[in-house]
């Protein structure tokens, strides 16, 4: 998108070989909410789309367990699935004590939960490449799983399968914001040292 630059700072949440020169890899960056959030596992799952999805609504409703739900257009509790309205206060509230993920496979918030040790079912938007490669990537590096469809069983196996994706989750490298920062403070100086020597 960007050609010709002088170096490349790309986050992820996984490590790749590097094929370009001046291209570094980092760890996401994440707002002080979540780097200061204290992780606990509490009994509810949290749920997260992007927009209304009655069929999931259907499915959870189906499986036996608590479900904190958002972006599914209501409020209201449904059997053991509460709905909430949009809010980035309660959201946080309820996103760092949840057992598990039940989302849609973007970058922000997969990155956040798996940062907070918690397993991933990852329901990507269809012909989103992003979410798709996310998804993907997510399930190879044994953090959850993925899968284009839900059905009661697909989630019945995945929180069956939460102590597993717990296991791999132990050993995912929890950082801060200061690698890419700190390498972004010495592009930046060396920028200016080659400014100044053009002058």
């Amino acid at each position: 998108m960007t050609p010709h630059a002088d170096a490349y700072l790309v986050i992820s949440f996984f490590t790749a070989p590097v094929r370009k020169r001046n291209t570094f890899l980092f760890p996401p960056l994440f707002g002080q909410e979540i780097l200061e959030a204290a992780s606990t596992q509490r009994e509810h799952v949290l749920a997260c789309v992007t927009s209304p999805a009655p069929a999931l609504a259907k499915t959870l409703s189906a499986v036996r367990g608590r479900f904190i739900a958002y972006g599914f257009d209501r409020d209201g509790e449904v059997g053991d699935v509460v709905y909430k309205k949009p809010s980035l206060e309660g959201f946080m509230r309820d996103l760092p004590g949840a057992k598990a993920i039940v989302a849609n496979s973007g970058f922000s918030l997969v990155t956040e939960a798996l940062h907070l040790g918690k397993p991933y079912l990852a329901v990507p938007v269809k012909h989103q490449f992003e979410q798709v490669f996310n998804a993907h990537w997510l399930q190879k590096m044994g953090y959850g799983a993925y899968w284009e469809e839900l059905n009661k069983e697909r989630v019945e196996s995945f929180l069956y399968n939460l102590p597993l994706y717990r296991e791999q989750l132990a050993n995912y490298p929890r950082q801060g914001n200061g690698a890419l920062l700190a390498k972004l403070d010495t592009l930046i100086a060396e920028y200016q040292d080659r400014q100044r020597g053009t002058r």
